[in-house]
């Protein structure tokens, strides 16, 4: 249960984040591989001239140090080759554009993508506010642009696509970026789904996207649908896309898509996850993990603004049972403290405790200075008393940290032990602190044969083992059993006592090996 105690490893400071978004980068490469904690700071100086505070995406290596991140240079590139940063173009606004409002990563050794979903297109007579998303090399090298809002109908400005605000949200996984959009026909929102693979002339070159027209659409106007997404296979072996709708119906949504077959829009409508309370922005922040180990992904969704007279914030955890349905039982729901926002950032932490099941860490930013809650999986699924509370106050830091949990990134093992670790952010200090996981070990000892320290005669001289000595004695194996992951050398000391009347006295001992 303390798996994260006093493990403090990276602890940057002074970035200028004001929004923090996190990931996690393994760069492999041979002999030996690089890891990086990827940090967005969307309110940061970017590098690109000619702009003002357009957003940043930072690089930290895994050190103690406060100082030692680099900028990664994303804006200004106009093909991969480029040696120089230009300028904007005459009809681009960078300034105010957030980059860095989501970071991901696709896992070890692969792309990253950074959005900035305030990033706008100009005319004449027009600006929008569009979105756009990066995604880089395993090296952190520019790779491509993508503009899933470009080129689509604004004639009728925020009624069609005029003000996408793609990348708002995102994913990248197995090759595909999945970019959220809450901004389309008048806030309805949508999520967009790429194909980002190398492989240009055989990837599909379709932007998949849910449902917009009225008639068509799952949500209804300013439900901001998009705001989070996540994908996993919820309905069996077919990919699923899950997006977040927090003002949808009043109380918020949560809308299930799967593509209808290939190059074929929209994506069809699958199911529709109904928040209970108004204005509890219920969607807000979505995951998925197998919490009972049984292959399916269970839908995990945020409402952090959810409140009664002492809670705030809830979580709410679909079951998938056995014929892939989300719905068919109520959710398990977990409560955080009053006006805490409990919910308000979640991440698949991966197997912490090496059980085979999934387990989740969930930030309440505004409980105290801030607190990261870790709940475990199990057999019958996730358990719900936290098995940690992680405050910031118990963090050991040369300065005072706040909103501690606003952004998680969890599920990588960074310093290669095994276990997963846990990158935290805390916005209102620029700061983000690296947790890592410490290995659970579990000794077993035993004697053998037990049968020999149960019947010793102190009248009688010798053992088989020295029939001739002139003392009792008696022989034995001190046996351990040691279940962990990684290689250990265990230090053990053997005592023999005796005890007479309750007293403890030291007997005459002879050891032989």
């Amino acid at each position: 249960s303390d798996s994260f105690k006093d493990n403090i490893i990276a602890c940057t400071h002074n970035l200028v984040i004001s929004y923090t978004v996190l990931t996690v980068l393994k760069t492999i490469s041979s002999p030996a591989h690089t890891v990086w904690l990827l940090v967005g700071a969307p309110l940061g100086k970017n590098l690109q001239p000619g702009t003002n505070h357009s957003g940043a995406l930072y690089k930290c290596p895994l050190t103690t140090k406060l100082d030692d991140c680099e900028q990664v240079v994303t804006d200004g590139k106009r093909t991969v080759d480029s040696k120089t940063l230009m300028r904007p173009g005459d009809d681009e606004i960078k300034d105010g554009q957030w980059l860095g409002v989501t970071v991901r990563s696709m896992g070890p050794g692969k792309k990253v993508m950074v959005c900035a979903h305030r990033y706008m297109r100009k005319g004449s007579d027009y600006q929008w506010g569009q979105g756009l998303c990066y995604t880089l090399t395993q090296f952190l090298d520019y790779d491509d642009t993508w503009e899933p809002c470009k080129g689509r109908p604004t004639n009728r400005a925020h009624e069609q696509y005029g003000y996408c605000q793609a990348g708002t949200s995102g994913l990248l996984m197995d090759d595909m970026a999945v970019i959220g959009s809450p901004g389309p026909y008048t806030w309805r929102g949508t999520v967009f789904v790429i194909s980002v693979s190398d492989s240009y002339l055989t990837r599909d070159k379709t932007i998949y996207h849910g449902p917009l027209l009225e008639h068509e659409s799952p949500v209804d106007k300013y439900s901001y649908l998009g705001m989070a997404v996540t994908a996993g296979q919820f309905f069996g072996d077919k990919m699923a896309y899950a997006a977040g709708a927090p003002r949808a119906n009043g109380t918020g949504q949560v809308v299930l898509f799967t593509p209808k077959r290939a190059s074929e829009n929209p994506m069809a409508v699958r199911l529709i996850l109904k928040g209970e309370q108004f204005a509890s922005s219920f969607g807000y922040e979505l995951t998925n993990a197998d919490v009972n180990g049984d292959g399916k992904n269970y839908q995990i969704v945020g409402a952090p603004f959810y409140f009664s007279r002492e809670e705030g914030g809830a979580v709410y955890i679909y079951i998938n049972n056995k014929n892939h349905c989300l719905d068919c039982s109520d959710p398990i729901k977990l409560t955080g403290k009053f006006e805490s926002r409990f919910g308000f950032a979640i991440t698949n932490l991966g197997d912490l405790n090496q059980d085979g099941y999934d387990d989740i860490a969930v930030g309440a930013p505004y409980e105290g200075n801030g607190v990261v809650y870790i709940y475990l999986g199990s057999k019958k699924g996730i358990i719900r008393e936290p098995a940690q509370k992680i405050r910031a106050e118990d963090l050991r830091t040369n300065f005072t940290m706040k909103t501690f949990g606003y952004s998680l990134s969890g599920g990588m093992d960074l310093d290669n032990n095994n276990y997963p670790d846990l990158m935290i952010g805390a916005y209102d200090v620029d700061a983000v602190v690296l947790l890592r996981a410490r290995p659970i070990i579990n000794i077993v000892t035993t004697v053998q044969p037990l049968a020999n320290l149960q019947n010793i005669d102190p009248s009688k001289k010798g053992c088989p083992r020295d029939p001739n000595a002139n003392y009792t004695c008696f022989s034995f194996a001190a046996c351990v059993t040691m279940k962990l992951t990684t290689s250990l050398n265990l230090s053990y000391t053997i005592e023999a006592e005796t005890f007479q009347t309750g007293r403890k006295v030291l007997p005459s001992l002879v050891w032989r090996s």
